[in-house]
C-alpha cells in the first residue's frame, strides 16, 4: 500500500499544485497509522503469474488477498470484470 500512495502523489504532482506543508502533514499522518504491513517480495512470484490478466498494481493486491485468504473488493469497474485465473496451490 505504501508505494501505491506515494506513486499516486508523484504522478499527480505535475497536474496539481501541492502545498508542501500539507503533503508533509499527510505523509506524517500516513506513517503514523497503525497498519499491519506485508512484505511485497513474498508476493512477486504470484503477481508475475497474473501479468496477462491484470496490471502490476492490481496483481500485487490480488496476490496479497490470496495470501491472506481474503476477498477482493474493488470499485474499479474494469478490474471487477477481469478474470483472475490460476489460483495458487497451497
Amino acid at each position: 500500500m505504501d508505494w501505491t500512495i506515494f506513486r499516486n502523489w508523484l504522478t499527480r504532482k505535475a497536474a496539481w499544485a501541492f502545498d508542501m506543508r500539507l503533503v508533509f502533514e499527510a505523509l506524517a499522518d500516513f506513517v503514523g497509522l497503525d497498519l499491519h504491513r506485508h512484505a511485497h517480495l513474498d508476493l512477486l512470484t504470484r503477481a508475475w503469474k497474473l501479468r496477462e490478466n491484470v496490471t502490476v498494481y492490481d496483481a500485487m493486491y490480488v496476490a496479497l488477498a490470496e495470501a491472506l485468504e481474503a476477498p477482493i473488493v474493488t470499485c474499479d469497474a474494469p478490474s471487477s470484470r477481469r478474470p483472475v485465473t490460476g489460483r495458487p496451490s497451497k
